[in-house]
Order: C-alpha cells, then sequence, then structure tokens
C-alpha cells in the first residue's frame, strides 16, 4: 500500500512538470525567460508591459540584486519592476548556479491572466 502511495505521487508530480512545457506553448507568450552565462534574463519582445513580474529561483548560487530575497523555503524569490515592451531585466548571479526558475506576470492585453515562463 505504501509503495502503491508513493508511485501515485511520483505519477502526479511527473504529470504536473510535463504540463508547464505545453502550458507556455498555448499561452503563444513571446517573453521569455533564460540563463545566459552568469545571469537569469527576462526577455519582454512586447507587444506591451510585462507588468509585476515575480521570479522564483532554485539552487545553490548568490545574487546581491537588490529585488531578490532568499526565502526560508531555500528558493530565491525576485520581485521586479514592469518590464516595458522591447526591453530585458537581468539578474546577475554573483557566484554558484541556478538550477531552475520561474517567472509569472501581467500584461494588459491578457487581462487578469497571469502569464507564466520556466527556465528551459
Amino acid at each position: 500500500m505504501k509503495k502503491r502511495l508513493g508511485l501515485l505521487a511520483l505519477t502526479a508530480v511527473i504529470a504536473l512538470a510535463s504540463c508547464a512545457p505545453a502550458l507556455q506553448t498555448a499561452q503563444r507568450e513571446s517573453a521569455s525567460l533564460k540563463l545566459d552565462g552568469a545571469s537569469v534574463v527576462f526577455v519582454n519582445p512586447g507587444p506591451d508591459t510585462a507588468t509585476a513580474p515575480a521570479l522564483l529561483l532554485s539552487g545553490d548560487f548568490v545574487t546581491t540584486d537588490q529585488n531578490c530575497r532568499k526565502r526560508a523555503s531555500g528558493y530565491t524569490g525576485c520581485t521586479l519592476p514592469d518590464v516595458a515592451a522591447g526591453k530585458l531585466y537581468r539578474v546577475i548571479i554573483d557566484q554558484g548556479q541556478v538550477k531552475a526558475g520561474s517567472v509569472t506576470f501581467y500584461r494588459a492585453s491578457a487581462g487578469v491572466r497571469p502569464i507564466y515562463l520556466r527556465l528551459p
């Protein structure tokens, strides 16, 4: 019974994780989140401003970005300023390595629906 519950929980986690790429495709979003050397870069090509971007990163790293705070959970959360169309925001990693990350933000053209992107 214990083994079956563990297998069921593992299957649920895999299923949820596998939905993220499909979600990004379904959103038809042009913005991106990527690792660029010693930085995590949120790129907003448009068509309008990305408002209230919230970046969540995991890994063993240090950043001195004033918008980022290490949480009790071990994750680093960054409350980024709005990113205008055609602009980007770069979080410089001073040492260590980011393992995973995601950003959630809003666009006026999308209404109240949040947009979710994750690091490839």
